[in-house]
């Protein structure tokens, strides 16, 4: 009798932590779920890393706040003394006609032109490099460091679009790709700049269209 009690207690003890652990199991599952997620990001422009290659994860939401909020809006630029010998008919030419003009990330007011469609300005690059007017502003606004240099007359703008994969707070880049902008900086007798010569994804001739997403 005694041996039988204790037969019917060790099953009931038994059955009792079965359906403990069958309850507990959906709860554990959705841990392992939750703690296994991961989010991804595009960003265009610098966000710092570590000597891995890592970024933090508010780091890089920073960055993809500040470029959504970029608004170039239309900058009122000074006329000046011409400096490039052209005539003021040239000037007023349909190809030098002036789309857009802002700042870029030194304040300076930068212009795109038309241009000729072959050779320099918006109607090149938005043809030929798949390059749309709101990555070439953001690039300039947002350059890697070092990214804005100048040689000779012309300025030159360097950034990058990169997706990473963020998990627990830390995120690893899956791809990047970098973009140059080039404006010319001599002035055309309409008294601006000439502007916008190229833009283009480096490695490729036509920039990829998960980096015109990320510029808007």
């Amino acid at each position: 009798m005694k041996n039988e009690m204790k037969r019917r207690i060790a099953r009931s003890t038994a059955a009792a932590i079965v359906a403990a652990a069958v309850a507990l199991a959906p709860g554990v599952a959705q841990a392992d779920d939750a703690s296994s997620d991961s989010t991804s990001y595009t960003t265009f422009g610098y966000v710092p890393t570590d000597t891995q290659g890592q970024a933090q994860e508010a780091a890089v939401e920073e960055q993809v706040r500040e470029v959504e909020s970029f608004n170039p809006g239309e900058t009122l630029i000074p006329q000046a003394t011409p400096t490039e010998s052209r005539s003021l008919q040239a000037a007023l030419d349909g190809s030098y006609t002036v789309v857009s003009s802002w700042t870029d990330n030194q304040g300076k007011p930068t212009v795109a032109r038309r241009g000729n469609g072959t050779t320099w300005g918006l109607t090149k690059v938005q043809t030929k490099h798949n390059a749309t007017l709101s990555m070439i502003q953001k690039t300039t606004k947002f350059p890697r460091p070092g990214g804005r240099t100048t040689e000779g007359s012309s300025i030159v703008y360097k950034t990058d679009a990169i997706e990473w994969e963020c998990w627990l707070g830390v995120c690893n880049p899956k791809r990047s790709m970098s973009v140059k902008v080039v404006i010319e900086n001599a002035r055309l007798s309409d008294g601006l700049q000439k502007g916008l010569i190229t833009a283009y994804c480096e490695g490729v001739t036509a920039c990829p269209q998960w980096v015109i997403n990320v510029t808007g």
